[in-house]
C-alpha cells in the first residue's frame, strides 16, 4: 500500500467515525493499535511502513507514533503486564532516552493527556532506582484503566490523526525517495 492510499484510509476512517458520531450520538470502538475498526488497517500500515522507511535516525514524531502505538497495544492487549513489558525493555536496556524524548516531545506538542499517563510509570522509576524495582500497581492500573476507556482510545486516536496530518508531506516524500 502507498503512502497517498494510506492517507486516503486514514480520511475514510475519519469521516466514517463523524458519520457514527452524528448518526449515534457516539463512538462505539476507536481505531487503535490493538483493533482493526471500520475495515481500516490505516493505524497498522502507517506503523508498518515507519518501521521500516525510519529504521534508523527516526524524527521525534515518528518514534512518538511508534512508541505510543507500541505503548498502547501492550496495554490493550496484555493488560497491566504489557506495560511492565514495555517498560521493563527500556530499563533493562539501561536506556530510558527514548522514553524521555517521547514524553518531551508529548508535553511541548500539547498532548498532555497522554504525555501524564506515558511518563508517570518511569518517573516511579527514576525516583526509586533500585535493583529490585517494581512498578506501583496502582499506577500501572491507572495508566491502563485510562487507555481502555473511551476517553483514552478518542485522545490516543486524535493523536495519531494529528501526527500524521502534521507530518504528510514529509511522509509523501519519504516514499519518493525509495522508488
Amino acid at each position: 500500500m502507498t503512502v497517498v492510499e494510506m492517507y486516503q484510509e486514514l480520511e475514510e476512517a475519519i469521516q466514517k467515525l463523524k458519520e457514527e458520531i452524528r448518526e449515534k450520538g457516539k463512538v462505539k470502538e476507536w481505531p487503535s493499535s490493538y483493533s482493526i475498526v471500520l475495515g481500516s488497517e490505516t493505524l497498522p500500515d502507517f506503523h508498518e511502513y515507519m518501521v521500516k522507511y525510519y529504521n534508523k535516525n527516526r524524527p521525534i514524531w515518528a518514534e512518538a507514533f511508534q512508541q505510543i502505538y507500541i505503548w498502547q497495544f501492550v496495554a490493550l492487549y496484555k493488560s497491566e503486564q504489557g506495560l511492565i513489558d514495555y517498560y521493563d525493555m527500556f530499563k533493562e536496556n539501561n536506556n530510558c532516552n527514548i522514553i524521555v524524548a517521547v514524553s518531551k516531545y508529548l508535553k511541548e506538542n500539547g498532548y498532555c493527556n497522554i504525555y501524564k499517563y506515558y511518563v508517570a510509570p518511569i518517573v516511579t522509576y527514576h525516583q526509586q532506582k533500585s535493583k529490585y524495582f517494581e512498578y506501583p500497581h496502582s499506577i500501572l492500573q491507572k495508566t491502563r484503566d485510562w487507555i481502555v476507556t473511551e476517553e483514552g482510545q478518542k485522545v490516543v486516536w486524535n493523536f495519531y490523526v494529528d501526527v500524521l496530518k502534521k507530518n504528510k508531506l514529509e511522509l509523501l516524500e519519504s516514499e519518493k525517495e525509495k522508488l
